[in-house]
């Protein structure tokens, strides 16, 4: 069992995490989301050992362990690709498997070298691969040395569907051991197939439930937001509640929609210029720009923090609905959406 307590970590006067506790159980599986700079990355790279906190304790079966246990007993993959481009697949494996031949072997007739298909392209420059092969060979290299703890650092961005569902299968299997997975993740596949869910914000874990627990069955929107609760679409927003009277800003509503439209992929650019390429919303707004949802926009500012009011708010649904074919003639011009 891995213990984080009261975690503090400071980049000269930027104060990122000030209160970190939390528990992960063997055989437990717990998913971080938070907006980009809340110190997810940061608090995984002190839980693999990779960084110092400034105070707070990490303990392991109630033991107090260091950096240097962390790195033996847990495998990490972070966003940024690990692996020496100019080398094989075999030689960024030797390197992981720290000249076990033996054990790097078998992993390949039977293990997670051969469940993630290293066996087929073994031989081949890692700089030839495509991203999602990087990718499996990064958690491969993480696997090696069967570490208790397996941390993952947004594992399933830019991946295609068959390597997210190997991601999700790889946390069953490896919980099934009785062993733990930790990661953070702007996917709906994975927040929602993780045993605990955790928020950062301020600097502090927040516990995400995965119903909201402030709804009066009573209430006139009870309904639809059972609805929305039932098929996950405003999980990451609050923390069990759900504050009917609250703003939703124009990111969280793009959020939404797309998550109506089952999260498609979606190849198109993204035009504006304060919406950056990795923020949690990004895929969904590239799609409403693409699905003509948010047109009249500006092409250079979407402003995701400001209010959507109630005009954008129908414009949008009425967009999105004739885009999918519920209804038509939608007009482009029911709403303007300048700041």
């Amino acid at each position: 069992m891995l213990e984080l307590e009261k975690l503090q970590k400071s980049y000269r006067k930027n104060e990122v995490l000030r209160d970190v506790s939390i528990t992960v159980k063997d055989g437990e599986s717990v998913c971080f989301v938070g907006a980009n700079g809340a110190g997810k990355s940061t608090l995984l790279k002190i839980i693999v050992g990779a960084l110092k906190p400034d105070a707070g304790t990490i303990l392991w079966n109630g033991k107090a362990v260091d950096g240097t246990f962390l790195s033996e007993h847990v495998g990490y993959v972070p966003q940024e690709n690990p692996l020496f481009e100019d080398l094989t697949v075999k030689d960024n494996l030797e390197l992981w498997y720290a000249n076990d031949k033996a054990s790097l072997q078998k992993d390949l007739e039977d293990g997670w070298l051969f469940y993630f298909g290293m066996h087929k392209i073994y031989k081949k420059p890692v700089k030839k691969l495509s991203g999602g092969m990087k990718k499996r060979l990064s958690i491969c290299c993480a696997l090696a040395g069967d570490p208790d703890v397996l941390v993952m650092d947004e594992p399933g961005a830019a991946l295609d569907l068959m390597a997210k569902n190997e991601i999700l299968r790889l946390i069953k299997n490896f919980t099934r051991k009785g062993k733990s997975v930790i990661i953070t993740s702007h996917e709906m596949s994975e927040i929602t197939f993780c045993d605990s869910l955790y928020g950062i914000r301020d600097g502090s874990t927040v516990t995400l439930d995965k119903e909201i627990t402030d709804l009066d069955p009573a209430q006139w929107y009870h309904l639809s937001t059972d609805y929305a609760i039932t098929n996950h679409l405003f999980i990451g927003f609050e923390d069990g509640t759900f504050r009917p009277n609250g703003q939703m800003s124009r990111a969280m509503f793009a959020m939404v929609l797309w998550r109506v439209a089952g999260s498609p992929a979606s190849s198109a650019a993204l035009p504006f210029a304060d919406v950056a390429a990795d923020a949690w919303y990004a895929d969904a707004v590239r799609w409403a720009y693409a699905a003509g949802v948010i047109n009249g926009v500006s092409t250079t500012a979407f402003d995701p923090e400001s209010p959507v009011t109630r005009e954008q708010m129908v414009t949008m649904i009425v967009r999105y609905a004739e885009k999918t074919g519920v209804v038509t003639g939608a007009r482009d011009d029911l709403s303007q959406f300048s700041d």
